[in-house]
């Protein structure tokens, strides 16, 4: 961590100042440490992150297990030029910093589509001379795009998938990563110009708090946007009793067993789907097979770590639009509903 971090960071219990005490430093990095908090509580800073998680019990831990193993130990996309243009959609598609986007021909978010399909130039003008905050960043896959284009970013995780966010972003000299939990943010109030949240507050054990914590970091007449798994995540009434029945049975198995099991059952079938669906005669006579839902893939480490993240992960809930902008109202921001579901932006009022 640079020292100049500290201006944005506060203890995540007491709210108060942080002090550094260096033991270790490279230059203007401190890469280890310990932050103390005038009530004497102490923080590692370790590789050069500061370690701030605090409020964690066993399904948190499970959690930050969960989406480590999903962003560490699963491989590489075979064709990462098209993964990282296809985030490119993603990312202004879920954030609308860019309202021109949505206004491109041929654009169809029931795809996964190439931004230099569409003959997008990505406009990151929203973000420059802005702190942004990147709230739960994981291997920094848009924290990447957006960094260069910011004065100053923050990235925010829980578990260790972090120090992967922080190697990709490590060229860029104005990226601070952070270890915490979000539903007890170590940022100060009021800070950041711009946060956003990507598939993320649906994971904790309490969206609406750490939406309002995220909320609190941004400044008067700063920005907020975020996306949430809308209620069609899971599919119609019997895809989605079949897939829940099947998610609560793995929940209750150790993870190496539950990576096993995907790797050993829903793989293959998600690969046999994917086949099947390429003929639709054939899909109509197979329908029984498609009841369990595999989010399917050509790349099959993206296939992997996409089942991993809709089976596997401790919390899971979705929103309807109305429900996302009451969140965003009751944290003193506007709501503007973007055309992605279930993604919206907003504004933070004075005094909000």
């Amino acid at each position: 961590m640079r020292e100049n971090l500290l201006a944005y960071l506060r203890c995540p219990l007491s709210g108060g100042d942080l002090e550094l005490e260096v033991d270790r430093r490279e230059g203007e990095e401190v890469l280890e440490g310990t932050l103390v908090s005038a009530s004497g509580l102490r923080y590692p800073v370790e590789d050069g992150i500061p370690n701030l998680v605090v409020g964690s019990d066993e399904r948190i831990d499970r959690t930050a297990d969960q989406f480590a193993h999903e962003f560490l130990q699963v491989g590489e996309v075979e064709d990462r030029d098209s993964k990282l243009h296809r985030d490119i959609t993603l990312f202004f598609a879920k954030t609308g910093i860019d309202p021109g986007f949505f206004q491109l021909p041929g654009l169809d978010f029931r795809e996964d589509q190439d931004s230099r399909a569409l003959g997008y130039e990505p406009d990151y003008s929203f973000l420059e001379g802005k702190l942004a905050l990147d709230a739960g960043c994981g291997d920094g896959r848009f924290a990447k795009l957006a960094a260069p284009h910011a004065r100053e970013m923050i990235l925010l995780d829980l578990g260790e998938q972090i120090h992967k966010a922080k190697e990709v972003t490590e060229g860029l000299g104005n990226v601070h990563c952070v270890r915490c939990n979000l539903l007890h943010l170590p940022v100060r109030e009021e800070v950041v110009d711009f946060a956003y949240s990507i598939g993320v507050i649906h994971h904790t054990p309490d969206p609406t708090r750490a939406l309002r914590e995220i909320a609190r970091t941004v400044a008067d007449g700063g920005w907020m946007s975020v996306w949430v798994y809308p209620p069609e995540y899971w599919g119609n009434p019997m895809k989605r009793a079949v897939t829940l029945t099947i998610r609560k049975w793995l929940l209750s198995l150790p993870l190496s067993d539950q990576v096993e099991f995907i790797r050993r059952y829903l793989m293959p079938l998600g690969r046999f789907q994917l086949a099947v669906s390429r003929h639709k005669p054939l899909k109509y006579v197979l329908a029984p097979l498609f009841l369990v839902n595999v989010p399917r893939h050509e790349d099959p480490n993206e296939m992997e770590a996409t089942v991993i993240d809709y089976y596997l992960p401790e919390y899971i809930r979705t929103y309807r639009d109305e429900e996302l902008a009451d969140l965003f109202r009751a944290c003193g921001m506007s709501y503007r509903r973007l055309p992605f579901p279930t993604a919206g932006r907003g504004q933070k009022s004075v005094g909000g």
